[in-house]
């Protein structure tokens, strides 16, 4: 008997919309089918696998057994910060540093989203699979809001994918690769760069009585440290020698960053605090404190390393509350060969979804080894007379389109209003009728019992109407 596999990856586990829909659908697969979460549902707080994506722990071989005996794999998951949950990116990045292969299976994608890059997240999620071996059979979009669970479309989506892997398992069609192949060492987060790249020794030499002349405060956030990661250590030693201004640098692979738990209360609470107890909200006051801001990112699972979008997933309210407007940066991605611009792009549209003034996206493939360090030489005095002389740039388009959606979310089922009223009353983003019921909610989500009572109450509400719908409706 042929079987597929459900790999959830919200850390709400049973209690997700992905996981909802994911169980919806799979009334509709006429084969065995199993699910399992990549969470601690007793303790989100506490990932199942590490970080480490060399390392073989057993929960991790008891996935990967699942995956070999399955024939068809799901990926379900809500979005975050443009991809696929932490905990998940982390089983991306073991399968594809310790080099597994699934081939002769298919995959597909459940996405639950606001609409939010979509397009884009189902694309890398997609390249991920097919470089696993997979045939990518197909991918649906659902809203991820938790009163949506019985609307004609989300059915109409779950019915459709569970329908293709029913006949492709009947059938045992396997689609072919849409993706050209890429070499493992550019998708894994382990190969930090070309050492003999840089080796090269065209980084200025760094010297203890280096004098700053400059008034301003830059602060470099790197995913790795600097010790273990060769091209890191060349771009940190290129800008602090080259900036007349002040280098903080933030290494995330030493801090102690928990991944993100989508309690939301960072949007929903007036005072915007994180409820996991760690060293981010220091970091966060030093984002804010700063002149400049540099991401700086190893690519794995053709975007950004996982250590670094731990603590971007972590950004819940700046990515909600352009707040960083008066700060200019640019970004950097390393290690990706032909898949660095991807996971520079990535960066970047932290920078705009934080409002900070993006001067460069750059990766280390864009010039010849001799020349990557006069590119961050130009790169870092730019930045350092936009500090000074304040450029001012434009919104571009995707960050004007996805505020308005975070926006018009917050409007439509009230839930971001107590911690982002104040932000987009400031930025006249209520200018229609809806501000008025705007005005009404944020009252009534005063009390932070009793929304999560009323939360509870409607979603049971509508797992109730689901359970109902699902004994009527025909297989």
């Amino acid at each position: 008997m042929k079987k597929v596999l459900f790999i959830c990856g919200s850390p709400s586990g049973e209690k997700s919309t992905s996981f909802v829909h994911a169980d919806f659908m799979a009334h509709f697969i006429k084969y065995t089918y199993e699910f399992i979460s990549l969470y601690e549902t007793s303790d989100p707080t506490k990932p199942i696998l590490s970080a480490h994506a060399q390392e073989k722990e057993e929960v991790f071989l008891k996935i990967v057994n699942k995956m070999e005996n399955a024939d068809a794999l799901v990926w379900v998951s809500g979005a975050q910060c443009y991809f696929v949950p932490v905990q998940m990116q982390y089983l991306f990045e073991k399968l594809l540093a310790q080099n597994y292969y699934f081939k002769g299976k298919i995959a597909a994608t459940l996405l639950t989203t606001y609409g939010v890059l979509d397009d884009y997240i189902h694309e890398k999620i997609r390249d991920v699979s097919e470089q696993l071996g997979f045939g990518h059979i197909g991918d649906i979009s659902i809203s991820g809001s938790p009163f949506d669970f019985n609307s004609n479309e989300s059915e109409s989506q779950c019915r459709a994918l569970a329908g293709k892997i029913n006949r492709a398992l009947a059938s045992s069609y396997v689609p072919p690769r849409e993706t050209d192949f890429i070499e493992r060492k550019y998708l894994s987060p382990v190969i930090y760069g070309d050492r003999d790249f840089y080796s090269v020794k065209t980084a200025p030499e760094i010297k203890p009585e280096i004098h700053k002349t400059g008034k301003k405060t830059i602060i470099l956030i790197s995913g790795s440290s600097i010790s273990n990661d060769p091209a890191a250590l060349f771009i940190y030693n290129c800008i602090n020698a080259y900036s007349r201004n002040n280098i903080k640098l933030i290494e995330i692979e030493n801090c102690d960053i928990k991944p993100c738990v989508y309690c939301r209360e960072c949007i929903l609470s007036v005072t915007g605090e994180c409820c996991l107890k760690d060293e981010y909200s220091k970091i966060e006051k030093q984002l804010f404190l700063a002149d400049g801001i540099i991401y700086l990112g190893n690519c794995g699972a053709g975007i950004i390393d996982s250590r670094l979008r731990t603590f971007l997933g972590r950004t819940g309210k700046l990515l909600n509350q352009p707040s960083l407007r008066d700060k200019h940066g640019f970004v950097i991605a390393t290690g990706g060969g032909p898949l660095g611009k991807s996971g520079a792009k990535h960066l970047e549209y932290f920078m705009g979804i934080h409002g900070i003034n993006n001067i460069a996206t750059l990766t280390d493939s864009i010039a010849e080894p001799d020349q990557f360090s006069h590119v961050l030489q130009w790169t870092i005095q730019n930045l350092d007379l936009a500090m000074e002389e304040k450029w001012q740039a434009p919104d571009r388009f995707p960050a004007i389109g996805e505020h308005l959606i975070v926006r018009d979310v917050s409007i439509e089922f009230g839930y971001v209003v107590r911690g982002n009223y104040n932000f987009y009353k400031n930025e006249k983003r209520y200018n229609y009728p809806c501000r008025l019921l705007t005005a009404i909610l944020y009252p009534f989500f005063s009390n932070t019992r009793f929304r999560k009572t009323f939360e509870k109450l409607i979603i049971n509400h509508f797992l109730k109407k689901k359970k109902k719908r699902l004994a009527t409706i025909s297989y």
